[in-house]
C-alpha cells in the first residue's frame, strides 16, 4: 500500500491543488505529532526570549528555539508563534535521539512514513534491529549517571540539557556545535537551566587542527562539512579541532559518542581512529542514511567500526549503533 509520502511527492508543486494538498498534509501531521505526544498542562508558559520563541514545562525547564512560528498551526492551547519550539520539545528532548528506545507516537499514520515534522532517527529506533539484537543494544546503549558523554552536533542543546539530567553530578557532556546561532542557542539553554555539568564548544573535528573550514549551510537547521549533502547551501567558515586537542583541551574521557553531523559521520569517525582503537569502552550512535556522492554512508560506518572491534548493528534505514 503507498504511503502518504509516496502520495505527496507525486503531486505536482506548481498547481493550486497540489498545494493545498500538501498544505493540509503538514497540517495532519503537525497535528498528529502533537495531540499524541503532548499531555494537557506538560507546557506550561510561553515567552520571547533574548529574541527567541521559548517555552516552560511544567517541571520549570524553560526550552528557546530558532524557529517559533508554523502559521498554519490553529490548535486549542499552544499559540502558532511558538508551535516551532513545540515541535523541537517533543522530537529532541522528549524523544531525544540519544535515546533510540523512544519510539515516538504518529497515531494513525505509520511511524515509517510519516512524511513530516520527524527526523530519520525516529523511523530507525531500536526496534528496527535485526530481533536477535534489540535487548543486547537497548541494554549497552542505555545512558546512566556518571556517565561522559562526547556529543558532535549538539544543534541547540535540547539533547544535551536532557542528558545533563541523567548522568548528573558525577557525569559530563560535551557539547560541539559548527554552527554559529545554533551555538548561541544551546548556550542559551544550558544557561536559562543553569546547567553546569555540560561544556559546548564552538568547532567541527577534522584529523588535524585547522583555524578555516568549509561549512555548507541551508535553513535554519541543516548544515554540513560534505559538500553536496546540503543542496544549494551558502558556504562559511568554522574552527576545526582534532579529537587529541578536544579531549586534552576538556579534560574528558568518553564513554558515549553521539554523531548528528549530516552526512559527515564517517569523516569524523575516521578523524577519530586513534582515539576509537584505544579506548576499552565506548557506546556510539550514528545515523548513515546520507549519501557522499558514494551512496549511503551507513554501511561504510558499520564496516569501519567492526574492524576497530566494536560490537554494531545497524537498521534497514542504517542508523549504526556500535559499543564495545
Amino acid at each position: 500500500m503507498k504511503t502518504l509520502q509516496k502520495y505527496l511527492v507525486k503531486i505536482p508543486k506548481s498547481t493550486l491543488l497540489g498545494n493545498w494538498v500538501r498544505l493540509l498534509g503538514r497540517k495532519l501531521c503537525l497535528h498528529a505529532l502533537i495531540r499524541n505526544n503532548l499531555d494537557q498542562g506538560e507546557v506550561s508558559g510561553f515567552e520571547i526570549v533574548s529574541g527567541y520563541s521559548s517555552i516552560t514545562l511544567r517541571d520549570g525547564t524553560s526550552l528557546s528555539a530558532i524557529d517559533g512560528e508554523i502559521p498554519y498551526y490553529k490548535g486549542a492551547t499552544i499559540p502558532s508563534e511558538y508551535c516551532g519550539v513545540v515541535v523541537e520539545y517533543i522530537t529532541r528532548y522528549k524523544y531525544p535521539h540519544f535515546m533510540p528506545s523512544a519510539r515516538i507516537r504518529t497515531g494513525l499514520i505509520p511511524r515509517n512514513h510519516f512524511p513530516l515534522f520527524l527526523d530519520p532517527q525516529k523511523s530507525n529506533t531500536l526496534y528496527e534491529l535485526p530481533p536477535q539484537d534489540i535487548d543486547e543494544f537497548q541494554s549497552a546503549l542505555e545512558l546512566k549517571k556518571g556517565d561522559q558523554v562526547l556529543e558532535i552536533g549538539a544543534f541547540i542543546g535540547f539533547g544535551a540539557l536532557r542528558m545533563s539530567r541523567i548522568v548528573g553530578a558525577e557525569g559530563r557532556v560535551l557539547s560541539i556545535e559548527a554552527d554559529e546561532e545554533h551555538f548561541n542557542v544551546l548556550n542559551l539553554n544550558l544557561e536559562q537551566n543553569n546547567i553546569t555539568n555540560v561544556t559546548s564548544l564552538y568547532c567541527t573535528v577534522a584529523d588535524v587542527d585547522e583555524d578555516e573550514l568549509d561549512i555548507y549551510k541551508a535553513g535554519s537547521t541543516s548544515n554540513s562539512i560534505v559538500e553536496g549533502v546540503i543542496e544549494d547551501g551558502e558556504v562559511s567558515k568554522v574552527k576545526a579541532k582534532s579529537i587529541k586537542t578536544i579531549l586534552s583541551e576538556n579534560s574528558i574521557e568518553p564513554n558515549f559518542l553521539i554523531l548528528t553531523v549530516n552526512g559527515a559521520e564517517l569523516l569524523i569517525l575516521e578523524a577519530c581512529r586513534e582515539f576509537l582503537i584505544n579506548t576499552t569502552s565506548l557506546r556510539i550512535i550514528a545515523p548513515g542514511w546520507y549519501d557522499d556522492g558514494q551512496g549511503e554512508v551507513g554501511p561504510r560506518i558499520a564496516d569501519y567500526l567492526k574492524s576497530l572491534g566494536f560490537r554494531v548493528s545497524q537498521t534497514p534505514g542504517f542508523h549504526v549503533f556500535a559499543y564495545k
